[in-house]
């Protein structure tokens, strides 16, 4: 992995981003004949051309306000702010729109940009160079705040944080990356959290295995109802965990065609008869088609082993349920759901147990 600092490091990461989406677009004051006053952004315009690296006006206001703009469109603006200590002209415009046009249409609308900007005393620069406002937008609602310590760091974090839900991803993929640890980590995108479509967590702009690219390790999207594609991509990156060359991000790219849970009602969200229209069908129908044009399956065959299979999902049910169903257990050891888990209940189980007790009583 080649060495950079961090403004090379950050540099890279607008390159990865605006070679990966053609609608990630640059701007701000001395951005792109100069690229920035710290050199960021140096040489991103003769590689992209001034239509997506370009200067702007001497005007933080006007700049944040083209941002909410261009988002609102469809595009995905990295702004900077050439010095923290004059983002205060688009304060309002952060915390007013940028923070709030998700929760005020819905989900409806998104605001998929960046706003990049030094902050600190680090360069000595006096009085309007040196403010470190950023504790001011950690209060807001619906912002990310990030501040990168190293350039690692930077570049993952510029390339992937509009991106991810939880900070869980961000941990397990800082730890696979920094590591060379030998996993392969596995995205089964079925398109649905219950009722949430996948979009709201940024899969319409860019696919999960993207995020692979700002940790610099391997990311293949594959199509989760190919038996043989998720076959070849997971032996693909178990070989070179095996061999010592780190990990691997899959995202199994599939669909889910009935409800999240029994209690679920997918035709509240999304049309009845969609599952009938998801290409190619139901994944286990594909291959046994697949393997009957080789030769190397038959119906008779086919059938022997769904029943075969039957019975034993039957058999273990019927073993399970020796040891008690809800319904016949009643209430009568309700505290046992308490008293499973930990060998001293904490305090909070303790009175939870307790509440649930009384209301049976």
């Amino acid at each position: 992995m080649p060495a950079m600092n961090m403004i090379q490091a950050l540099n890279d990461a607008h390159r990865v981003a605006m070679r990966a989406d053609p609608d990630v677009v640059v701007f701000g004051e001395d951005v792109g004949f100069f690229g920035g006053v710290f050199r960021v952004t140096e040489g991103l315009q003769k590689e992209f051309g001034k239509q997506r690296s370009f200067d702007s006006p001497i005007s933080e206001g006007g700049i944040v306000a083209a941002a909410v703009g261009m988002a609102a469109y469809g595009l995905k603006p990295v702004i900077e702010i050439q010095f923290a200590d004059y983002i205060y002209p688009g304060y309002d415009q952060i915390v007013s729109e940028v923070a709030k046009i998700r929760y005020r249409t819905a989900g409806e609308w998104t605001m998929p940009m960046v706003i990049r900007s030094p902050y600190g005393g680090g360069i000595f620069g006096g009085q309007t160079h040196s403010q470190s406002p950023e504790s001011l937008f950690t209060h807001i609602a619906g912002l990310k705040v990030v501040i990168p310590s190293t350039p690692h760091d930077a570049k993952g974090l510029l390339i992937a944080e509009d991106a991810t839900a939880e900070g869980d991803f961000h941990s397990a993929m800082t730890f696979a990356a920094v590591y060379n640890a030998p996993a392969v980590l596995v995205v089964v995108n079925n398109q649905w959290a219950i009722s949430s479509f996948s979009g709201i967590a940024g899969a319409e702009r860019a696919t999960f295995a993207q995020r692979a690219i700002g940790y610099g390790i391997p990311g293949l999207r594959v199509d989760g109802n190919d038996v043989l594609a998720v076959y070849a991509a997971m032996r693909w990156a178990a070989d070179r965990a095996r061999s010592n060359l780190g990990s691997t991000l899959i995202e199994y790219f599939t669909y889910r065609a009935e409800g999240h849970s029994t209690s679920d009602d997918p035709s509240g969200y999304r049309p009845a008869g969609e599952a009938k229209a998801w290409p190619l069908g139901d994944p286990i129908e594909r291959l046994k088609a697949h393997l009957i044009a080789l030769g190397e399956w038959d119906d008779e065959r086919h059938q022997a082993m769904v029943a075969e299979i039957d019975a034993q999902v039957r058999a273990a049910q019927k073993q399970a349920e020796k040891r008690g169903v809800l319904p016949e257990q009643g209430k009568e050891n309700i505290e046992s759901i308490f008293d499973d888990v930990y060998a001293e209940v904490p305090w909070h189980l303790a009175e939870q147990r307790e509440q649930s007790l009384d209301e049976a009583r």
